[in-house]
């Protein structure tokens, strides 16, 4: 039977064709993991550097959830402050304030979920 080809619901992001994020004023890589922010999702690759700080807390709709991969990782959510280390994540309601910071003298990387697309 001949007809339209069905797009596939698939998409990969090969590691040398990721999108780069930057955030005003903000000197670190943040590398966007899905292929657009149109979908449910927003995954995110942090690369930070030791002093690499969101100095204030913010807030946005939806929720978050973050993985260590490498380094020491502060998040603050509300009045809580939070140290994770390699492995560790976390997850919270993106409406609560929060803010993150590089712990320690490493490099820090993070992955990132966002739901909705808050960049």
């Amino acid at each position: 039977r001949q007809g339209k080809p069905v797009a596939s619901p698939v998409r990969v992001v090969r590691r040398d064709r990721r999108k780069i994020l930057q955030w005003p004023g903000r000197p670190w890589k943040t590398y966007l993991l899905t292929p657009n922010l149109q979908g449910k999702l927003e995954v995110l690759l942090n690369e930070l550097e030791p002093g690499d700080t969101f100095d204030e807390s913010y807030t946005h709709e939806g929720e978050e959830f973050g993985l260590v991969l490498e380094g020491s990782y502060e998040v603050t959510v509300g009045d809580e402050v939070y140290v994770l280390e390699a492995g560790d994540s976390i997850s919270y309601p993106s409406h609560l304030p929060h803010k993150m910071r590089v712990v320690g003298d490493r490099p820090v990387k993070a992955l990132w979920v966002v739901t909705p697309p808050s960049f």
